[in-house]
């Protein structure tokens, strides 16, 4: 697999909060994204694997949540 296309600082939207990130182009089949362990870390993210939940923290600090919906698809929302 070649990844020549490289975006850097790529704006990644959650909410109304960007969260840039490094991307390479490639082709997927069943992902639209795939985020590595330093993006991660950058943005202190918390992974809740049984409530499909993933929270990040913003530039200023803020908490900003993006839930999974069971099956396909995602949907943005508040904090619990």
């Amino acid at each position: 697999m070649s990844c020549e296309e490289l975006y850097e600082g790529y704006p990644v939207k959650m909410h109304e909060f960007e969260f840039p990130a490094d991307l390479y182009k490639f082709e997927l089949t069943d992902f639209g994204i795939i985020l590595g362990m330093d993006w991660l870390a950058r943005y202190q993210a918390q992974i809740n694997c049984p409530k499909r939940k993933i929270t990040l923290k913003g530039r200023n600090r803020e908490k900003v949540v993006h839930r999974g919906l069971l099956g396909i698809g995602s949907k943005i929302g508040d904090a619990d």
